[in-house]
């Protein structure tokens, strides 16, 4: 699974920023993500990541997971209710801090 946090500018961010990960049910993340300073919950089920400050306007940072769907979950199906949540002091009233996503199944 990617995430993608884009500073729209039109300033460098000058705190830091960290994006919170909540995997639907039915999915875990397993191995290494990236950057590698995040942190799962025991559970696999939660993963925070925090960049430091100085993300340039209209550029980019990603968070990659490896995401494994439970041998239960039927095929063809959406594992719902999953979360990416952005926490930055630098922009508090961004529409899209919180958004919704789901997992279709293979």
């Amino acid at each position: 699974m990617n995430v993608l946090v884009v500073n729209n500018g039109p300033d460098r961010s000058a705190s830091p920023h960290s994006v919170q990960v909540t995997l639907p049910g039915g999915a875990t993340t397993t191995g290494a993500s990236f950057p590698s300073a995040c942190t799962t919950s025991a559970q696999g089920t939660v993963v925070v990541c925090t960049f430091p400050p100085g993300l340039a306007a209209l550029r980019t940072a990603t968070v990659l997971l490896p995401v494994q769907i439970s041998p239960t979950a039927p095929p063809h199906s959406e594992l719902t209710g999953g979360w990416v949540h952005l926490a930055s002091a630098d922009d508090a009233v961004s529409p899209l801090r919180d958004v919704e996503f789901d997992i279709v199944t293979p």
